[in-house]
């Protein structure tokens, strides 16, 4: 997940949503620190992918971009 250049890391913990809206279902929570891959984005959420492949929209305030986007 560290290669390539849309990685980031989780500022603050946060429930990953099922779609890019406050009040979408919240499912699994990633942890403060966690490495994220980014699949997307809309508006201020972002679509990742965490390392063991857990998949959902977080606002990307949350988030630290480690490499160019």
């Amino acid at each position: 997940i560290l290669e390539g250049r849309k990685t980031g890391v989780v500022l603050s913990a946060s429930r990953l949503r099922a779609m890019p809206v406050l009040g979408a279902d919240a499912g699994v929570e990633a942890q403060s620190g966690e490495v994220v891959r980014m699949l997307g984005h809309q508006g201020a959420w972002t679509h990742v992918e965490l390392a063991d492949r857990r998949r959902g929209w977080i606002e990307g305030r949350r988030l630290q971009w480690l490499g160019v986007e």
